[in-house]
């Protein structure tokens, strides 16, 4: 579930938040099974405990989840998929379930002035359903950063 409580489509970690040592910033709390299946292998067989953990949502912090209990940091390159709040080159993900990008919303706008993709994301959701616990690194659900990044791009596009 995330921060706000509002997370239709996930059950996952709980609201509960703990600092993330290296850059100082709050994280939020994931489950075991999102560190499960998104930390690589040869980096997950080195924890002491797949639970515990924080995401670290610091774009420019290399720390992706964090144990300050056990003192462990996962790290961009431990990480099975692109962490989008972390990068710096696309394609930078935003939605892991239905692969809505970055780019993918901006070229969106360009060409039709708007964007679909909260909508998208809506529909799929009711009809097939979402894995974010699984494929989202946060471990919640991505539609309060999709829409945040749809009223930039498209802000970004008026002005730009």
């Amino acid at each position: 579930m995330s921060a706000e409580g509002n997370s239709s489509c996930c059950p996952s970690g709980t609201c509960t938040t703990s600092v993330c040592r290296v850059c100082g910033n709050p994280g939020m709390s994931v489950t075991k099974v999102t560190v499960e299946s998104l930390v690589r292998e040869a980096r997950r067989s080195l924890l002491k405990s797949p639970e515990g953990f924080s995401f670290c949502r610091t774009p420019d912090c290399a720390v992706v989840y964090f144990n300050n209990d056990s003192g462990e940091y996962i790290e961009k390159d431990d990480m099975k998929v692109r962490v989008g709040i972390k990068e710096k080159q696309g394609p930078a993900p935003l939605c892991y379930c239905f692969g809505w990008t970055k780019k993918k919303i901006e070229d969106e706008i360009s060409r039709t002035g708007k964007c679909r993709a909260v909508e998208d994301i809506l529909n799929r959701m009711k009809s097939t359903g979402c894995d974010c616990e699984h494929s989202n690194p946060s471990g919640g659900c991505c539609l309060k950063d999709v829409a945040d990044y749809v009223a930039i791009a498209h802000e970004h596009g008026k002005n730009g």
